[in-house]
């Protein structure tokens, strides 16, 4: 057997001027690695009909199977997706009173009279199958382009907004996925690890996969280094994940974490622990992400951003003399911005943050990226120097996960 080839066209001039981020392609290639598929192919074109008949056609040419195309099914003139590719397979464009009874309730249920122009999502390509648009009005399309072509399974079209696209991709699309036959699957796991570079975690894991069946990646990032196993036995693949989760030990996150700061506020909440937190250079970030995750009201009493020297002093009692001998970028600061903190918020637990993220400010003594961290857990306290690379929004972003991580310590 083969393996199931997928080509994914997103069209849009937004998506090539930079003034929309290319969601859709992640959020698919995403989707169907759970069921054991990969986009064997991929490209960003513009709304024009030349551009979408050649892109197809070069899909079509190259081997795909399944073609997705996103974006261009809306009711403007430069929504030319659907009428391009009934033009290139030769189908009649068919009004649908399915879809138009459809439009009206979308129109009615929001007390507005219906655009002539929005008929148009109601013209369906002859013998296409409508996918349901639950939150929009433009409707999918899956075209058995097999009834058209000799070896093509599908062609399927979906709307641009991603917050339309993806549940139908999910409802709609999956579930067409999962009823072809005959195709290879390629299964991939992913572990999700902190606070050892991708360097040392590859040292770890590569000798368990090295000449087997079994193929590995990684990918670093601020939050964590991704480590990418696959293979097309789905039980191998798990018994070989647990391995390797088990050589790395506290370095890896549980199944379902995805970062050390969702891996706080769950340890938290396990042990009915209260947190704040204390942000110089970071500016409210690392109280944001606490807050981006759901339930973290449960542990999360609060934050200071104390930007300033002065308010460092007024607000979490910094002294005088420890900034005006140390700095407020120091140990001793970071350390009684903590203690401090949590004896302010009455936390369980407490981070504290103070350096310099440029892309000024720094000196020959002091540079740029230097950080230093305070973690508390009751009792215990540890606060560590960090010196870190980037720009100024990186710096930032690895010092919230720097935090976190060094937080996750005092659990262990």
């Amino acid at each position: 057997m083969s393996q199931l080839k997928i080509a994914v066209i997103c069209i849009g001039d937004e998506l090539l001027k930079g003034f929309t981020v290319n969601t859709n392609l992640t959020d698919i290639g995403s989707e169907l690695l759970q069921l054991g598929l990969i986009i064997n192919n991929a490209s960003v074109i513009p709304d024009t009909t030349e551009m979408i008949q050649n892109s197809t056609t070069n899909m079509v040419d190259s081997g795909m199977d399944v073609i997705i195309l996103t974006g261009g099914l809306g009711p403007t003139v430069d929504d030319l997706t659907k009428e391009t590719i009934a033009e290139l397979f030769k189908l009649k464009l068919i009004m649908s009173e399915k879809v138009v009874a459809t439009l009206k309730l979308y129109w009615n249920n929001r007390n507005r009279s219906m655009p002539e122009a929005v008929l148009d999502q109601a013209l369906i390509p002859e013998g296409a199958e409508i996918l349901p648009n639950d939150v929009g009005t433009a409707p999918g399309l899956l075209i058995h382009a097999s009834d058209h072509h000799p070896r093509l399974p599908a062609i399927i079209l979906l709307p641009g907004p991603p917050s339309e696209m993806n549940p139908m991709f999910k409802n709609y699309v999956i579930p067409y996925l999962s009823t072809l036959k005959g195709y290879d699957k390629l299964f991939t796991n992913t572990i999700y690890t902190t606070g050892l570079p991708e360097s040392i975690i590859e040292e770890k894991t590569l000798p368990l996969i090295k000449n087997s069946i079994f193929s590995i990646a990684y990918c670093a990032s601020p939050e964590a280094v991704k480590v990418y196993i696959s293979s097309s036995d789905r039980d191998q693949l798990n018994s070989k994940t647990d391995e390797l989760r088990e050589r790395l030990g506290e370095f890896a996150l549980h199944q379902g974490i995805t970062d050390s700061i969702q891996a706080v506020v769950n340890y938290c909440k396990q042990h009915d622990l209260t947190l704040s937190v204390a942000e110089s250079c970071t500016g409210g970030l690392i109280a944001a992400a606490i807050t981006d995750i759901p339930g973290a009201s449960q542990i999360f009493k609060g934050g200071v951003v104390s930007y300033s020297n002065e308010w460092k002093n007024q607000i979490l009692h910094v002294s005088e003399e420890t900034i005006n001998k140390f700095g407020a970028v120091s140990y001793e600061c970071a350390e009684e911005m903590v203690t401090n903190l949590c004896n302010y918020y009455k936390t369980d637990l407490g981070i504290s943050i103070t350096g310099i993220a440029g892309p000024a400010g720094g000196t020959p003594e002091k540079p740029v990226g230097l950080i230093y961290i305070g973690a508390k857990l009751n009792d215990k306290i540890v606060i560590k120097q960090f010196n870190l690379s980037g720009d100024r929004n990186r710096v930032r972003q690895r010092t919230v996960y720097a935090a976190a991580n060094l937080l996750k310590t005092l659990f262990l």
